[in-house]
């Protein structure tokens, strides 16, 4: 219903500012017209740590179960958005001597910046390599594939189906924050807009990521 206003409201909008562009009305009244603010959903978007890890395992059962696994637990972990995971290269995982990754992303905004795997989940990563050259995709498949993916894995789960890969995103942050991540760390880890200007120093090279406050089972 609401979305149903909205459009009208728009539609309205944009026919007002036409009218004025071409000299039929004094005055464009137009942005005096508000559209109505959506209810946010996120909590309802956030899935408890059992249905991630249910998740992931039920890629046991896809046609791909390395890939799939690999690909579910690097948007988790590494709180990737869509667009990050299936631009990934190889050339952007940087193996540690602890045995972790590090990705280093191009972000929303052409904004760089450096996240980190856990040793397990970078090792299961790594081994799909297979020779490919450092510009290869390391997923091969788009974004509408990759959320296509999570749905029908999160029906074969028994999980909301409503899940995507930024659900991924929402539910590192939870479960990160939940776990005694600090907040500025998840906000570095995802990239969002708010980072502090002292956090640019921790980028090239971090030593802490919010990844290391997942539960991993």
């Amino acid at each position: 219903m609401q979305q149903n206003c909205n459009r009208q409201v728009a539609a309205v909008k944009a026919l007002l500012g036409f009218a004025h562009q071409v000299g039929y009305t004094r005055f464009n009244v137009g942005p005096l017209l508000k559209l109505k603010k959506a209810p946010r959903k996120l909590a309802q978007r956030i899935m408890p740590e059992v249905e991630i890890h249910l998740l992931i395992r039920a890629t046991a059962g896809s046609r791909h179960p390395q890939r799939d696994r690999a690909l579910f637990e690097t948007g988790y972990y590494g709180g990737l958005r869509v667009s990050e995971l299936a631009s990934l290269t190889w050339d952007e995982i940087i193996p540690r001597e602890n045995g972790e990754a590090q990705l280093a992303l191009i972000g929303k905004g052409d904004k760089p910046r450096h996240v980190l795997l856990p040793a397990d989940i970078a090792a299961r990563l790594t081994a799909l390599r297979c020779g490919a050259s450092p510009k290869a995709s390391v997923f091969g498949i788009k974004e509408r594939e990759i959320n296509y993916l999570i749905k029908r894995t999160a029906k074969r789960a028994g999980v909301n189906e409503a899940a995507s890969a930024h659900w991924f995103r929402h539910a590192h942050a939870s479960h990160a924050i939940d776990n005694g991540a600090p907040i500025t760390l998840v906000s570095q880890t995802l990239g969002h807009a708010d980072l502090k200007t002292t956090s640019v120093y921790t980028h090239a090279r971090p030593n802490e990521s919010s990844s290391r406050f997942l539960k991993k089972r």
